[in-house]
């Protein structure tokens, strides 16, 4: 089981989103997150889309409060992901805790 880590691990209580470069989470169903203060096993559900395709709609559960529109989550995916493109494949990552 993979263990998916965070940057800015501010997560709040009830559903969670984050996004991540690529398709490599797509497959995922079980996932350990990394809260900063210890490991949680969770269910994990994905959708694997192109940056480009996303909507403010498909952020509101971000976890981080700057990337719950799409400017600001590019422009996170451009510091965290050298050369990020917004016509790359991501995978949105939904979590409960």
């Amino acid at each position: 089981m993979e263990v998916l880590k965070f940057k800015n691990p501010v997560l709040k209580r009830g559903n969670n989103l984050t996004v991540r470069r690529g398709i490599r989470w797509g497959v995922e169903r079980k996932a350990f997150i990394d809260k900063g203060n210890g490991l949680l096993m969770c269910e994990i559900t994905t959708v694997v889309m192109r940056f480009a395709d996303l909507t403010n709609a498909d952020l509101i559960n971000e976890h981080d409060e700057k990337c719950r529109n799409v400017d600001g989550l590019f422009e996170v995916m451009c510091q965290l992901y050298p050369n990020f493109d917004a016509r790359e494949m991501v995978t949105l990552v939904s979590f409960e805790i």
